[in-house]
């Protein structure tokens, strides 16, 4: 069974190029992008955690932002689980089957 939680809801903050170092820092004020990331657990014990960045508008909910990376998401987090299906089953070399 699959089961989703909101692993981090970030706004971001605009980001300057510090002329010491020539690295990104933090700068004043917000960027209108909201960091969303969505934590998909898989039977209790395999977590695969995916982030987007949206754009802020004006009147949107958290759980509209929510849905919206929810479904950008929801193939790669299929695409996850398929791959996670066979992860700890037994295979009996007698029989060819996988077991559990």
């Amino acid at each position: 069974m699959m089961k989703y939680e909101v692993d981090k809801f970030i706004y971001l903050k605009n980001t300057v190029v510090d002329p010491d170092t020539g690295n990104k820092v933090a700068g004043e004020g917000y960027s209108g992008k909201i960091r969303v990331g969505i934590k998909a657990t898989l039977n209790d014990t395999q977590s695969y955690i995916i982030d987007r960045e949206v754009d802020k508008v004006e009147g949107k909910t958290e759980e509209e932002y929510v849905a919206e990376v929810y479904a950008d998401c929801q193939s790669e987090i299929d695409t996850w689980a398929d791959e996670m299906s066979l992860k700890a089953k037994e295979f009996n070399p007698e029989t060819g089957k996988l077991i559990g």
